[in-house]
């Protein structure tokens, strides 16, 4: 199939600038005709949401041998707009278009392998989005709108990105903001701190910084901005470990189920230390790990960490066990992990966070030779 496939989505390719010949237009029908599985991979490709999600993943997933280490990320990712890409892109690359037949051809090859049913495709599950409640302190609870990304907190109260109002500030001085499992939500303090939160995580902090120094509770992964004021130090409260920060920008993992808390330093200064012990300062593109053992620091490509809030899943020599934890929280599932079978591979690369749970699942099964089924909520593989 696959050679006829890549020479199917050459044809149609010339057909759709105009090029084909009436012997390549009698061939191609020839072909569609043939088998309901060419059928299937013309209509895929002339299949524009499709074709989109497909050249999304060609541009954005990259998952070399092991030995192969992640292309380095220089600076902050600019990520081009899928439908701007494909209009740059449509004038001068056939080959990348009969890459993507190619990989069109993979895909639905991929569906008849695993004899995908109507119900499992129902069964797919989106990427997360936009979602959060947000806790006051005289008892309200507010479900936050999802076609906005981020509430700040000003004098006048706190309002969406649009102006609108979420709630004024009347008998409330500390809040609370919960993004669940498959959520993300941003947040802009009092004092101008820009909070990313990605899924399954929650930032307590008060409504106006009055005391000496600034003061917030993480419980999840969250990427700071901090405003400076060298006159009232920022602290992020985790677990038993505090950040003391003057400003600068940085990344902090610590889910309750892990084992360790990982800070990474973006930028500026910071100082991080337990209740007990003293406090160590980290530069940036360098890494904490604190334990109950203690703090050790490592030196790291801080972009790494912190590209998940501008839509981007990075993995570096990370095996399955370590990449399905992330996959839980974004997509709001649960893998059996005591079905995985033993496997050393690990995967580097880039996986895009706004693509469906199968697509993620067909990327990452190829290269494991696993095959994925999704029931429910749930994930298995399949023996």
């Amino acid at each position: 199939m696959e050679n006829n496939a890549k020479e199917i989505a050459k044809l149609l390719l010339k057909q759709r600038s105009g090029d084909i010949t009436t012997e390549e237009r009698q061939q191609l029908q020839t072909w569609l005709q043939s088998a309901e599985r060419y059928q299937d991979l013309a209509n895929s490709l002339n299949d524009s949401a499709f074709m989109e999600e497909q050249l999304r993943l060609y541009n954005r997933i990259s998952i070399p041998p092991p030995e192969v280490t992640l292309r380095r990320l220089q600076q902050k990712p600019t990520l081009v707009p899928l439908r701007r890409r494909i209009k740059r892109y449509f004038p001068y690359a056939a080959a990348l278009l009969l890459s993507i037949g190619a990989m069109s051809a993979w895909y639905l090859e991929q569906r008849n392998n695993t004899e995908m049913s109507q119900q499992e495709v129902q069964n797919d599950i989106g990427p997360g989005g936009n979602k959060a409640t947000l806790i006051l302190s005289n008892g309200n609870t507010i479900a936050l709108r999802s076609d906005q990304d981020g509430i700040a907190i000003g004098e006048d109260g706190i309002r969406y990105r649009d102006g609108a109002t979420v709630s004024d500030l009347d008998q409330v001085n500390y809040a609370t903001l919960h993004v669940p499992r498959g959520g993300q939500y941003q947040l802009t303090l009092p004092d101008g701190t820009k909070v990313w939160l990605n899924a399954d995580t929650k930032l307590s902090y008060p409504t106006a910084f009055k005391a000496k120094e600034r003061v917030v509770k993480l419980e999840g992964e969250a990427y700071f901005e901090v405003s400076p004021n060298k006159a009232q130090p920022f602290l992020v409260e985790f677990d038993e470990h505090t950040i003391r920060v003057l400003g600068t920008a940085f990344n902090v993992k610590a889910y309750p189920e892990q084992q360790q808390g990982i800070t990474t330093l973006v930028d500026g200064r910071i100082a991080l230390g337990s209740k007990d012990g003293p406090f160590q300062t980290l530069r940036p593109n360098q890494q904490a790990m604190t334990s109950d053992q203690g703090i050790s620091i490592k030196e790291v490509n801080a972009q790494h960490y912190v590209v998940w809030k501008d839509g981007v899943i990075v993995l570096d020599r990370q095996d399955i066990l370590s990449i399905i934890p992330q996959l839980e929280r974004w997509y709001d599932v649960e893998f059996d992990r005591d079905a995985f079978p033993a496997h050393s591979l690990t995967l580097s690369g880039e996986i895009p966070r706004d693509i469906s749970l199968s697509a993620v699942l067909a990327v990452l099964g190829e290269q494991l030779k696993f095959k994925f089924e999704i029931k429910g909520r749930k994930v298995f593989v399949k023996s």
